[in-house]
């Protein structure tokens, strides 16, 4: 563990940094925090820290055990070791933004209480640290940055949002895990190459359980400062932790305790969470046996990556005592390329994303960083540079790389100007009217004539602005659905969903249209950001002609 520097003057008095930056990741397996803070003087910028967890390493499980009564609530891995007289909750950070909910004994459990609880341990923790450093001095400013997947949506962010200010912090900012670990890896990764005037980084952050991506870019002044390209990607479901619940089930498959049902499952493969959950059902076993068999699968997933290139099987120890072998080549290897494969989809839809959303080509990729726990699966830098031949994947240390996301939001707290441009929280767009027919059930729609044939069209929503882009001006051109049409109507939208009736009703812009105008005629439709920072939905035709603007206030991730 890295250890805080003091830095004396005259080899007498301690020099107190004015601020100091503290972030917090609240991770779908572990949690934990760093700290950074500038010196006075010439003194040099303190890398981010680490803060002790609850048993005084850097991050500590995300666990939490709710007794059934009297005794009181265990966190991390005093929670892994509490087996008796409650109930042990863990990934729950995926059930943030539901209506999720459990029961112990007379207590109602929702995500957001187990949150807090998390957040409770950490504030302590931060607390003592401070003091034992003696930072806690009002002179000092302590700012706090906690991190969220990029996949999130807005729900799931003002859950994380509730339990934060419930667990007593009250002034502090929020960044994306992608962002983070991005920022993370220019201050204590080792790689200052990544600083180059224009570098574009792929970030992916491969972690228990989410795997973000996102495309940022060091802005043309080569300082230290983000910008984002694009809305982050990646899948909610896909997780290291996943594989910890294939190596129980498979384990628990060669003593025969797993139902046909859930032999299925596995023998498809499947690395998902949602999936595995399924397969999980099948296992008929109680939650006690289960979170201790957990937790040995974990440890063995740990060993066997390390160990991946010279060992060819594993002992695995059941809560019963009793040992199974797993063999690498019929056991772990094929979720190891399963998982590899599904990483390898996801990043693929990314891209194409990216090339059609931004012009942004695979060549234009400079790095790759991979962070999170998957840094640690085997052969996944060789995945990387399958994909993206000409970027260089960045080698970085797997205790740095499981911390990075902290590390970065420490930044963040410290310079919450670090990232260039506000970003937009939720996506925004048009409703649109096309003839192809859309995949969800589509009752809106209109009739109209088109080159004497009468044609259906369909309601689609056309987004203009992403969830996570850097707000700038967008401009598309459109033409009327049929001749002599008196106007264009575009109903502006706020929402991810495909289907527009999902999305939420911004406003409508209305542009009047000469007579006889054709069906070729060009409509441009702009979003632009006006001086007081407000957005403008505006169109105008090629005579410039144009329509009453519409103006609203965005959602920015910046004020969280």
């Amino acid at each position: 563990m890295e250890r805080v520097r003091t830095t004396r003057t005259s080899g007498l008095i301690p020099v107190l940094p004015k601020k100091i930056g503290i972030g917090i990741d609240f991770g779908m397996t572990y949690s934990g925090a760093a700290i950074t803070y500038l010196m006075g003087g010439n003194f040099p910028h303190l890398e981010p820290i680490p803060i002790e967890g609850v048993v005084g390493k850097t991050k500590f499980p995300t666990k939490v055990f709710i007794p059934i009564e009297g005794n009181a609530i265990k966190i991390g891995n005093d929670a892994t070791l509490q087996q008796q007289g409650g109930k042990l909750f863990s990934l729950f950070k995926r059930y943030l933004g539901t209506q999720w909910s459990d029961q112990v004994g007379t207590k109602s459990i929702t995500a957001p209480f187990l949150v807090t609880q998390i957040f409770i341990k950490i504030k302590q923790d931060i607390d003592a640290f401070l003091r034992q450093h003696g930072f806690l001095d009002p002179s000092i400013t302590i700012a706090y940055s906690f991190s969220y997947p990029g996949t999130w949506a807005p729900v799931e962010i003002n859950d994380l949002k509730t339990a934060i200010i419930n667990a007593g912090f009250k002034d502090f900012t929020m960044i994306d895990e992608p962002t983070a670990t991005a920022l993370g890896a220019t201050r204590v990764g080792g790689h200052t190459e990544i600083l180059r005037p224009g570098s574009n980084i792929l970030v992916c952050d491969l972690g228990g359980g989410t795997f973000d991506l996102t495309d940022v870019k060091i802005t043309p002044t080569g300082q230290v400062q983000l910008q984002m390209l694009a809305a982050a990607g990646g899948e909610k479901q896909l997780g290291m932790s996943n594989l910890d619940k294939v190596i129980a089930l498979r384990a628990s498959a060669h003593k025969n305790q797993v139902r046909e049902d859930g032999l299925v499952i596995l023998r498809d493969l499947v690395v998902f969470g949602n999936q595995l959950e399924q397969a999980w059902n099948a296992f008929p076993v109680d939650a006690a046996w289960k979170a201790r068999l957990l937790y040995l699968s974990e440890r063995l997933k740990i060993d066997a990556f390390e160990g991946w290139t010279n060992l060819s099987d594993w002992s695995l120890t059941l809560p019963n005592q009793s040992q199974v072998v797993l063999d690498k080549a019929q056991d772990l290897a094929p979720m190891v390329q399963a998982m590899h494969l599904a990483v390898r989809q996801s990043t693929e839809r990314y891209l194409a994303e990216l090339a059609t959303t931004r012009s942004i080509q695979t060549s234009d990729i400079d790095f790759v960083i991979i962070g999170g726990g998957g840094s640690a699966l085997p052969d996944i830098h060789q995945a990387f540079e399958q994909l993206l031949p000409r970027a260089k994947i960045l080698p970085i240390a797997p205790e740095i790389a499981t911390s990075l996301v902290q590390r970065g939001a420490a930044i963040n707290a410290l310079e919450p100007g670090i990232i260039k441009d506000p970003r937009v929280n939720t996506s925004y767009g048009i409703k649109v009217y096309r003839s192809e027919k859309p995949t969800y059930f589509c009752t809106d729609t209109m009739q109209a004539e088109r080159e004497g044939v009468m044609t259906t069209f369909y309601a689609h929503y056309d987004v203009y602005l992403r969830r996570g882009d850097a707000i700038q001006e967008v401009m598309h051109t459109f033409s009327p659905l049929y001749m002599n049409a008196p106007s264009v109507t575009f109903t502006v939208l706020s929402g991810v969903e495909e289907n527009p009736a999902l999305n939420t009703l911004v406003g409508e812009v209305v542009l009047p249209l000469a007579p006889n105008t054709p069906v070729h005629y060009v409509i441009k439709v702009f979003f632009k950001v006006s001086s007081d920072g407000l957005i403008e939905v505006l169109a105008e035709d090629i005579y410039g002609q144009r329509a009453p603007v519409l103006t609203f206030q965005l959602e920015l991730q910046r004020e969280f």
